[in-house]
């Protein structure tokens, strides 16, 4: 996994607590995740790749191998112990890494799979 640039911001709630926003892309080039303590709120990312996106309209293999590193970089860097996806259950955060560490894997190996577009 290569590095890339995270940008993020930090957005104070009061009494030291404060929301992380991440801009992940991901599912889509505007999505966000967000850490409040150790909670971790990843979106949509785990269904990416999934058959029901992958090769859909705007999903763009190169573009998600990008999120899937940074989400990873953003569960073993900090202090995250659950992962809430935009579907389902919320998993613990050793599942998730092992979840997204699978999926980058997956979805590298998508190389021949054609974006559907326009054209």
């Amino acid at each position: 996994m290569e590095a890339t640039l995270l940008s993020y911001q930090d957005l104070p709630l009061g009494g030291g607590d404060y929301l992380e926003i991440y801009h992940t892309t991901g599912q889509s080039p505007d999505s966000i995740c967000i850490g409040i303590g150790d909670l971790f709120f990843i979106g949509d990312i785990l269904f990416a790749p999934n058959p029901g996106m992958a090769g859909a309209s705007g999903w763009n293999r190169d573009a998600l191998l990008s999120p899937i590193a940074k989400v990873l970089w953003i569960i073993k860097s900090k202090e995250i112990k659950t992962c809430l996806s935009g579907h389902g259950r919320s998993i613990d955060a050793g599942v998730g890494e092992k979840s997204l560490t699978n999926m980058y894997l997956d979805v590298d190996a998508l190389d021949c799979l054609a974006e559907v577009d326009h054209d």
